[in-house]
């Protein structure tokens, strides 16, 4: 390994050998972005999620906030990390979330407390149930996409 003690300067201050990258906080930021879309890009992607659509059947549980997880067939990202809320049969507009977490796992990996916690139905046999009425296809091996997020007015609604 070869040391350059004066690379430039001729004024003979040590600097680091040639074989050490210093980088700055902002280059390391845009560095590590670039690694996630590597990755991304490398994976399969079944869907650029838009906005999040609910049947009816969760309306009420949303209305009131009370709903901050969904789980959807196959690897999705959205395609900001904040989407409009809609209920499915009438179009229904509730609202805003800010995406605070995405996850792919096999639907046989749901029934863990992290997703349990914001998912609704809350037991593993329902939610399994549930999922499979909306996306016949599923099976133990099936990729899924576990979305937490918050409604952006929850804030302002703790306040009042």
């Amino acid at each position: 390994m070869r040391h350059n003690t004066t690379r430039g300067s001729g004024n003979g201050a040590k600097l680091p050998p040639d074989d050490i990258l210093l980088l700055s906080p902002l280059q390391l930021k845009d560095i590590y972005r670039l690694l996630i879309s590597a990755t991304v890009v490398q994976e399969k992607i079944d869907r650029i999620q838009e906005e999040l659509q609910f049947v009816r059947k969760y309306r009420e549980r949303l209305v009131t906030r009370r709903k901050h997880g969904t789980i959807r067939e196959g690897k999705r990202i959205p395609a900001s990390m904040k989407l409009p809320v809609r209920i499915t049969e009438t179009g229904e507009y509730l609202g805003e979330v800010a995406v605070e977490e995405v996850r792919w796992l096999r639907l046989k990996e749901i029934a863990t407390p992290e997703i349990l916690r914001y998912e609704y139905p809350s037991n593993p046999k329902e939610l399994r149930k549930d999922l499979i009425a909306i996306y016949p296809n599923l099976t133990d091996e099936s990729w899924v996409t576990f979305f937490r997020f918050r409604f952006t007015d929850e804030a302002e609604t703790t306040n009042e």
